[in-house]
């Protein structure tokens, strides 16, 4: 099938334990991500993907191509290398948020316009089965954030 790029916005916290794991239950509870085997029953928490993931290494090679192929967050200014990025999500620095928004404070609509999961610059280059994230603002508040990446196989 290939990799997919994927994005979401989701409402600021500033433990990210909380808006990933919001973004994993909207995703589950949606449905709406690849499953590479109908036959095995779709998870309904990111405890059961995790067991079926450790059961079948196909299903685990192939991922979901969304969210739910991220793991953990990094903290800000922490970049994993080799094998530690896959699963990660990588805060940008300030350069990065510059380069890819023109400004370091970017907004939901600037996200959206730049649609970074498809055409990140080369300062931040898509690694598979990981991705990104960046506050978005509103009135120089953060609000949000933006959060993307690239995995699947």
């Amino acid at each position: 099938m290939g990799a997919s790029g994927w994005s979401y916005v989701t409402p600021y916290s500033e433990d990210p334990t909380v808006w990933l794991g919001r973004l994993h239950r909207e995703v589950l509870a949606s449905g709406d991500y690849y499953w590479g085997d109908e036959e095995v029953p779709r998870p309904s928490t990111m405890e059961q993907l995790s067991a079926l993931f450790e059961q079948d290494e196909d299903l685990a090679c192939e991922g979901t191509h969304t969210i739910l192929d991220i793991w953990q967050v990094a903290p800000p200014g922490v970049r994993p290398a080799g094998n530690d990025i896959l699963g990660t999500l990588i805060s940008l620095n300030e350069d990065e948020v510059r380069l890819m928004f023109g400004t370091d404070r970017p907004d939901e609509e600037l996200f959206r316009s730049v649609d970074p999961a498809n055409c990140g610059p080369d300062a931040v280059p898509a690694v598979r089965g990981s991705g990104y994230y960046t506050p978005l603002f509103r009135a120089g508040v953060p609000v949000a954030y933006a959060v993307w990446g690239v995995s699947g196989d």
